[in-house]
């Protein structure tokens, strides 16, 4: 078996795609990490608390809170007070954001169609059950 080498590795090649993935999201100006949290809040909408996103995007409070900040700051977000508990807050997703976040799915729904285009249809559910299980397999 020939030696393999690094620029053929199934890390080089997840982080290449990574790279390609985070160009074509950010090309309008939506940073990934802001994605994640309207993706997030799509899937949850009464909102989430702080410590919510913290897990749903597995990055510590300090990091989540400056992300917050800034994405109030861009009108992407906003926070409320949780009508359950009025010391804890919620955060939701502006009309802004929804559709922003609308925008980004559609052109992100588009590269994976060309990516997608290169395989037949089993190939790329194959690879999507692959990946999920590499996922499943090394996020516990």
């Amino acid at each position: 078996m020939p030696a393999r080498t690094q620029d053929d590795g199934l890390v080089h090649m997840l982080m290449a795609l990574n790279r390609q993935m985070v160009s074509q999201l950010s090309g309008d100006g939506l940073p990934v990490d802001q994605w994640r949290v309207l993706s997030l809040l799509r899937g949850n909408p009464d909102g989430l608390t702080m410590g919510g996103i913290c897990e749903g995007m597995g990055m510590p409070a300090p990091s989540v809170t400056k992300l917050i900040d800034r994405m109030v700051a861009e009108a992407l977000v906003y926070r409320i007070p949780n009508p359950r508990d009025r010391r804890v807050v919620v955060i939701l997703a502006s009309d802004k954001g929804k559709a922003l976040l609308e925008e980004t799915n559609g052109r992100m729904g588009r590269y994976e169609d060309q990516l997608s285009a290169e395989f037949e249809a089993k190939d790329v559910a194959k690879l999507q059950e692959m990946l999920s299980h590499l996922l499943a397999s090394k996020s516990s």
